[in-house]
Formats: structure tokens, C-alpha cells, sequence
């Protein structure tokens, strides 16, 4: 997905996305079988890795919400083109 994206956005282009990033995951974990990521957990090496090789460069991350039950947002990246 992020490489389709990259083929719509100009040099002045954005992309923003939320995404569970978990330490303890060797990569890439899809915690739900029967809902095929919708629960998707990512190593943040990894993930920098992949938009990296799909042509973004990430400008700014925020950490998860930690202090609101529900939380209101996972961690949150800010990417352009590289």
C-alpha cells in the first residue's frame, strides 16, 4: 500500500497513517485471524524500513495515546516523498 501510494503523491505531497508499533514483535504480527488487520503490530525498525524502500521519508512520529481509556490515537507517523 504505501508503494501505491507513493505513485499518486507530488514532491510537495504528504502521507499520514496511525499504526501499532510493538518492541516485542519480530517485525510483523496480525493479532486478529479472523479480521485480517484489522490488529496489524509492527516492529518500528521494520516498518521504517519498508516505507524507506516504498520512496517515503517519515518527517515526524507521535507516541500512542496513553492517557485516555479508550486511547484516541496509536502511534502516528508524518511521511513524504523521499
Amino acid at each position: 500500500l504505501f508503494k501505491i501510494l507513493r505513485n499518486y503523491v507530488n514532491a510537495e505531497g504528504r502521507m499520514f497513517f496511525t499504526v501499532f508499533i510493538d518492541a516485542d514483535v519480530d517485525k510483523f504480527r496480525d493479532a486478529r485471524e479472523d479480521q485480517p488487520l484489522m490488529y496489524a503490530y509492527y516492529q518500528r525498525e521494520y516498518l521504517l524500513e519498508i516505507l524507506s524502500e516504498c520512496g517515503w521519508k517519515v518527517e515526524k512520529t507521535l507516541p500512542p495515546d496513553t492517557e485516555n481509556t479508550p486511547p484516541l490515537h496509536q502511534d502516528c507517523f508524518l511521511c513524504s516523498p523521499k
